[in-house]
């Protein structure tokens, strides 16, 4: 609803603020928030800016980010947003007393990271009852998302800067502490999607989460000659189609997605094309799954495995020592307890531990 009307009186509202894209060409920032918007729905996260903060005087917002080449716009676009409310009921329009679109994948070069700059005074009213007033915000929403358009954009910070000092600032250097539900408003996101439609990158060095032997590996070497060439990418897409004669050392998860797919043997391609754009970075869910399991972190680095609540489960069940590139050395309490569907289970050599009751009462099972 905030989008259309946004759209519908962008003709006539007078323009009160500079914004464009002030740099280009500039390096990679090492963590980073994504979102990717699928065309299914219209991601967006707010974050708040307390009233409080701000005087009746411009601001300068400046945001580091990039559009990546996937976007398309089907009428839309893919955009950085800053809203100012009357109110904190900000999903109530009747409270907006201005608003601007400034940055949008139509202004910038994808695939390169960018430094966009926007300049407003949040007191002066453009929209509705407080058109051409005085008034002070209770909130300052800064958006990133997409409408009506797909893709993916990528948002290293954003700062304001009032009469020359910082007052406000965000980053992604410690992922998102606070969760979703703290940051302010969000459409179409959920924390159970995260590293689906959205996430956290953060650099492996950098990533507490990351065991100290997986941050001295080279990631996307995966043939074992000391570079990462399209040779790596060949070799990982040979693993999805052949693992056993294409074992993996190290994590392979590039994309973020959970999984280790032809997908990510496409990322590795392109980073070898594209390294700014594509950067090799680690991401570490709490859990992944394929069609049958599901691969829960432990805090040695190693993985966990269980039935995927809901999977139509093979006739024989085969629960594997490795899995994205990490060790399976359990199965989790009455992990499988009460699935149907495989009449035959085996254990790959290398799965130590299975949990109390693994397999309770699983009907077809075969004594």
């Amino acid at each position: 609803m905030k989008r259309l009307v946004a759209l519908f009186i962008a003709l006539s509202t007078v323009f009160y603020a500079a914004s464009g894209f002030v740099s280009a060409g500039i390096e990679a920032p090492k963590s980073y928030l994504w979102l990717r918007g699928t065309g299914i729905n219209d991601p967006g996260i707010n974050f708040d800016v307390p009233g409080e903060l701000l005087s009746d005087a411009v601001i300068t917002v400046e945001a580091l980010v990039m559009f990546g080449e996937d976007c398309v716009s089907d009428g839309g676009c893919v955009y950085l947003n800053c809203y100012s409310y009357a109110s904190r009921q900000y999903l109530d329009l009747d409270h907006l007393i201005s608003f601007a679109d400034y940055a949008k994948e139509s202004d910038s070069a994808l695939g390169e990271w960018r430094k966009a700059e926007f300049k407003i005074n949040p007191f002066n009213g453009t929209y509705g009852k407080y058109a051409g007033k005085k008034q002070a915000p209770e909130v300052l929403t800064m958006g990133v998302g997409f409408w009506q358009a797909t893709g993916t954009v990528n948002l290293g910070y954003i700062s304001i800067y009032q009469k020359g000092e910082l007052i406000w600032h965000v980053d992604f250097e410690n992922g998102l502490d606070t969760g979703l539900a703290a940051i302010g408003g969000t459409a179409n996101i959920r924390e159970d999607n995260e590293n689906v439609d959205w996430g956290v990158v953060r650099a492996a060095e950098e990533s507490s989460d990351v065991p100290e032997e997986e941050q001295e590996k080279t990631y996307g070497d995966y043939d074992g000659d000391g570079e990462v060439t399209s040779d790596d990418a060949v070799y990982l897409l040979r693993h999805t189609l052949f693992s056993a004669q294409y074992p993996l050392e190290g994590y392979a998860d590039l994309d973020g997605d959970g999984n280790v797919t032809s997908d990510d043997a496409v990322y590795l391609l392109r980073h070898t094309l594209f390294p700014a754009s594509y950067p090799l970075v680690v991401h570490i869910p709490d859990s992944v799954y394929d069609e049958y399991l599901v691969f829960t972190l432990l805090e040695n680095g190693n993985y966990e495995v269980r039935a995927r609540e809901g999977a139509a489960m093979p006739k024989k069940l085969v629960i594997p020592s490795n899995y994205a590139g990490r060790r399976v050395i359990s199965s989790a309490r009455k992990g499988f307890a009460e699935t149907g569907g495989f009449k035959s289970v085996a254990i790959e050599e290398g799965v130590g531990s299975i949990g109390a009751r693994a397999f309770y009462n699983c009907p077809a099972l075969a004594e």
